[in-house]
C-alpha cells in the first residue's frame, strides 16, 4: 500500500495513478476483510465507498459490532446496534434475546412497560407485560369492582398493597375479609 502512495504522491498527472489506486483498494480490501478492528473497518468504508466489494465490508464491520455488543450483554450497545442496522436479518432473535436481558431490570412504571412492549413486540414476557399494565390501569381508574375482581382472582400477590393503597386514597381504608365479598 505504501509504495502505491508513493507512486501517486510522485506521479500524481500519471496515466496509471488509477490503476495503482485501484491496486491500493484490493490491498486494504484484503487487510478489511479478515480484520476483527472496527476502526480499520470504518476507514475502509469511508475512504474506498465506492469499491465493488465494500458491501462485503459493511457486513464484516455490522457482524463485528454485533458480536461485541452481545459479548458485553449491554441493552445500550444492542440497542445502538438495532438502531445502525434497523434492516439486519436476524433482527427478531436478536430482539427477543435483548429482551431477556431487559425485561429483569425494567423499571417498574406504566411507562416504562409500555415502551418495553412496544420496543419488543411479541416478545416472551408480553402476557406478563400485559398483565403488570392492566394492574396500573386498575389503579389509576380505582374502580372498586375491576379491584375486587383482579384480588379474586390473583390472591395476595405483589401488586396487593398496591391496589390497596389506591382504595385507602380513594375511598379510605377497608377490611378485607376472608370473602372478599363481605366489606366493610
Amino acid at each position: 500500500e505504501q509504495a502505491c502512495l508513493d507512486f501517486m504522491a510522485e506521479f500524481p498527472d500519471s496515466e496509471f495513478c488509477l490503476d495503482v489506486e485501484a491496486l491500493r483498494a484490493d490491498i486494504r480490501y484484503d487487510q478489511a476483510r479478515y480484520s476483527d478492528d472496527e476502526a480499520e473497518l470504518v476507514r475502509f468504508i469511508e475512504e474506498f465507498s465506492t469499491y465493488k466489494y465494500v458491501k462485503t465490508i459493511e457486513d464484516r464491520l455490522m457482524n463485528v459490532r454485533l458480536s461485541a455488543a452481545k459479548q458485553s450483554r449491554d441493552i445500550a450497545l444492542l440497542r445502538e446496534f438495532v438502531e445502525l442496522y434497523p434492516n439486519y436479518s436476524e433482527m427478531r432473535t436478536l430482539k427477543r434475546e435483548m429482551a431477556k436481558l431487559e425485561y429483569p431490570t425494567i423499571e417498574d412504571t406504566k411507562e416504562a412497560l409500555e415502551a418495553f412492549r412496544q420496543y419488543y413486540p411479541g416478545a416472551e414476557q408480553e402476557g406478563e407485560v400485559k398483565s403488570r399494565i392492566r394492574v396500573f390501569n386498575i389503579i389509576e381508574q380505582c374502580d372498586i369492582r375491576e379491584i375486587f375482581s383482579y384480588i379474586l382472582s390473583n390472591g395476595y400477590d405483589r401488586n396487593y398493597p398496591r391496589l390497596h393503597r389506591a382504595i385507602a386514597e380513594k375511598f379510605g381504608y377497608i377490611i378485607l375479609t376472608e370473602d372478599i365479598r363481605e366489606v366493610s
